[in-house]
């Protein structure tokens, strides 16, 4: 079974009540296509010479994919705009920039390919099964962009109150998806960590030169400094080690609720499989492949039995984290 071989082939399409009426923001429709939803943004905050607190959305969406979701900017132009992987419908004022609040859901139009004739068929036999009583779903890879070669979430250190640590993953850390600016400046504060006369000499205008600047005079300050990175950067490491701890509540009450039931993350690009393995070991996430290959396993779980030992485990989030070896509080 094949995923998302083209971006056609998976399609979202954000369900928002909220209409044009009237008041100081801007309401549009964006559309795109192999783009994220933050990189779309900040390409019209900087063509249209926005503040980034102009601009609001109320949830990310995929970035290999086609997607359509609502925009906010407060005092923005009343006009379209167009790019090569996206465009924006002015669809009329509104009172209030929109967030999470105002979405009820998204609609997905799935497209499987490589299919043997025996998975189209026992797929279909269940999805009735699934309208019935529900699909736990697992937050995908894509949740999982900031997590860097440790493989260590920035904000359990933020938890962890170690806010040196947490800003080193943040700012510091290779990440597969920097681009070639970003591996350079990243390498500098690699390279002259706590040396921060020296590393805000060579590190371009940037975030991390402020936060360097900052540390010049206060080398000890790590929680300001931390507090200096963009609340949007901080919301996405929040997001990341919140579903992170959910995919490892799900994976213990799946593994709970049958025998047949085992994720083990395949390789260091985060792909998955599915094993009948005895050791119970709990993936920290999954994929899409993964998650879509359930189907083919749910007959065999009793949902009303996951849902009740699901609420269990997450009574016991804490000890499930330390064991990880993770743990939110002291």
């Amino acid at each position: 079974m094949k995923l998302k071989c083209i971006p056609e082939d998976f399609v979202v399409t954000e369900i928002s009540h909220r209409q044009p009426s009237a008041g100081p923001f801007s309401l549009y429709r964006m559309e795109k296509r192999s783009i994220g939803t933050p990189e779309a943004l900040q390409i019209v905050q900087r063509s249209w010479n926005l503040s980034p607190q102009q601009l609001s959305h109320a949830g990310m969406k995929d970035r290999h994919a086609v997607t359509s979701q609502l925009v906010t900017i407060r005092n923005g132009p009343k006009a379209p705009f167009a790019h090569d992987l996206f465009d924006l419908q002015h669809l009329g004022q509104t009172d209030s920039a929109i967030g999470a609040a105002d979405i009820g859901g998204n609609r997905f139009e799935i497209v499987l390919r490589s299919l043997a004739s025996d998975d189209v068929s026992r797929i279909q036999s269940r999805t009735d099964h699934v309208a019935a009583h529900g699909f736990p779903n697992y937050f995908d890879e894509q949740r999982f962009g900031s997590l860097g070669p440790s493989l260590e979430f920035v904000a359990a250190k933020w938890c962890l109150k170690d806010y040196e640590r947490a800003l080193w993953l943040a700012i510091a850390e290779y990440n597969s998806h920097d681009d070639a600016d970003a591996r350079t400046q990243k390498q500098i504060l690699r390279d002259l960590w706590g040396q921060w006369p020296e590393c805000k000499q060579q590190l371009n205008r940037s975030h991390r030169r402020s936060i360097v600047t900052y540390l010049v005079d206060h080398p000890t300050n790590f929680r300001k400094a931390f507090a200096l990175l963009n609340e949007g950067l901080r919301g996405i490491y929040l997001s990341a080690f919140q579903s992170a701890v959910w995919n490892r509540m799900a994976s213990a009450s799946m593994v709970a609720a049958s025998d047949a039931v085992y994720m083990q993350i395949g390789d260091t690009q985060g792909d998955c499989t599915l094993s009948h393995l005895p050791n119970r070991t709990f993936a920290r996430y999954v994929s899409s492949q993964a998650a879509l290959s359930l189907l083919f396993l749910i007959p065999t779980l009793a949902v009303d039995s996951f849902f009740r030992r699901l609420n269990a485990v997450r009574r016991r989030m804490l000890k499930f984290i330390s064991a990880w070896p993770l743990r939110i509080l002291d």
